[in-house]
């Protein structure tokens, strides 16, 4: 039987002989590995979990929208893609990334949500469409997430009165609707690298359409970018960095925390969760 390098070299035509391989970053979830052929360099994950044409699906619609570098999708089947391979040469730098998903954010569609289910992390994601947001942040985000905290058992009566409350008030913590951008869905900085010149390219996505401040509330994890202000200054315009949207984006910050715990495992219980639902919006 062939292994998934051996099928991913003949799907994209590559019949010289495998010069190196070695594993590489990115691999938390799936097997990560540097490929280097007699005439190319590649990007190979593989995993049992039939993941990866969502995340191709994804990364095609983010490379489509020409805001930010995006690996190219060069082969993809239920247990493998193979990328194209990106140098990693510095951080990204932060101008550029704000203006890059500026320019990402002002690609929408009529509702929020997608046209398929997908993946953040190995957890599933439910993208159906709603023409609200706070429904739909409701119903396909923070819902689903307490469900998944419950059943790996990091829920508690405490957590489901604080989900309550925060879900009492979601029309008046979210506007109604705000344009339905198309976001990487799972923004935070070990899904960023910069290329040459400090190029930044985004990988690894959950997209769907939604409130761009939900990216936003991603990036703010683990430290943020650096150097994070600047990055907010080219995405919002400087007269607009504050304010109002930060209630909004604590919020945002309620999915983004209790999804990263439940996706990757990152984090303990009780930082996740008083961060996310223990805080009083």
């Amino acid at each position: 039987m062939e292994s998934a390098l051996e099928r991913a070299m003949r799907s994209v035509g590559d019949p010289g002989a495998v010069v190196t391989q070695h594993a590489v970053s990115g691999g938390c979830i799936s097997d990560a590995r540097y490929i280097e052929t007699d005439s190319d360099r590649y990007f190979l994950k593989t995993n049992t979990h039939n993941f990866f044409q969502a995340e191709a699906h994804g990364l095609d619609l983010l490379q489509a929208t020409q805001s930010l570098g995006v690996p190219a999708v060069l082969a993809v089947d239920v247990d493998y893609i193979l990328l194209a391979w990106i140098e990693r040469t510095s951080d990204p730098d932060a101008h550029a990334l704000g203006t890059g998903l500026a320019h990402l954010h002002r690609h929408t569609d009529t509702a929020y949500g997608l046209e398929r289910d997908n993946y953040i992390g190995a957890t599933p994601q439910r993208n159906r469409k709603h023409t609200e947001w706070p429904r739909f942040f409701a119903e396909e985000r923070l819902i689903p997430q307490a469900k998944l905290a419950q059943t790996k058992g990091s829920w508690s009566t405490q957590r489901e009165r604080r989900l309550l409350r925060v879900l009492s008030r979601l029309e008046e913590l979210l506007p109604a609707s705000p344009p339905a951008s198309l976001l990487h869905g799972d923004l935070w900085s070990g899904n960023v690298m910069g290329g040459k010149a400090g190029r930044p390219y985004i990988f690894d996505p959950a997209v769907y359409y939604g409130h761009r401040e939900t990216d936003i509330a991603f990036s703010r994890l683990f430290g943020g970018f650096p150097p994070h202000s600047t990055m907010l200054t080219n995405i919002h315009g400087p007269s607009n960095r504050a304010g109002k949207s930060v209630r909004r984006s604590t919020t945002s910050t309620t999915f983004s925390t209790t999804s990263t715990y439940l996706a990757k495992g990152t984090g303990t219980t009780s930082t996740v969760f008083s961060k996310g639902l223990g805080a009083r919006p």
